[in-house]
């Protein structure tokens, strides 16, 4: 068992702060983390809250990241992280990429060995606002990619 048993990064009540927690949150599940207790979580309707819900209930609906780790790479990791999982409930593919520019960007999300459904289900999260966006998003010509945009933090 690999245990963090204390951290805080600070500035969940920051879109910075809650940035990088989304990071952390999704290196800890690349990485096999079994568990990790932050000092103080952030409030209800703060910016970290936000990173936290993102992987927790990301629609309201109950939806989370998912529990088994799948490959997932960026060119350029200090712009764009990308982490993804399968939820082993219904085998849904949650893939989050996290912006971390200050410039807005378009990326391909290219997937390879998976067997998924011919749409997607996209939501777009901004911590400093209560809630999130969600749309459809129709698959390209072979179904196996996407070209989402991705607002700047």
């Amino acid at each position: 068992m690999t245990a963090i048993t204390e951290y805080n990064l600070g500035a969940l009540d920051h879109i910075n702060g809650a940035l990088a927690q989304a990071d952390l949150l999704g290196v800890f599940g690349r990485e096999g983390l079994d568990m990790a207790a932050i000092w103080a979580p952030p409030g209800a309707g703060t910016p970290g809250f936000y990173a936290y819900k993102i992987y927790r209930n990301y629609d309201d609906a109950g939806n989370g990241f998912g529990d088994v780790s799948v490959s997932a790479r960026s060119e350029d990791q200090s712009k764009l992280s990308v982490y993804a999982a399968e939820r082993s409930s219904d085998h849904a593919l949650t893939v989050l990429v996290v912006n971390k520019s200050f410039a807005d960007l378009s990326s391909t999300i290219a997937l390879s060995g998976f067997r998924g459904a011919s749409t997607a289900a996209a939501c777009a999260s901004a911590p400093t606002r209560r809630g999130s966006r969600g749309c459809r998003i129709k698959p390209s010509a072979s179904g196996r990619s996407r070209r989402p945009f991705l607002p700047a933090r």
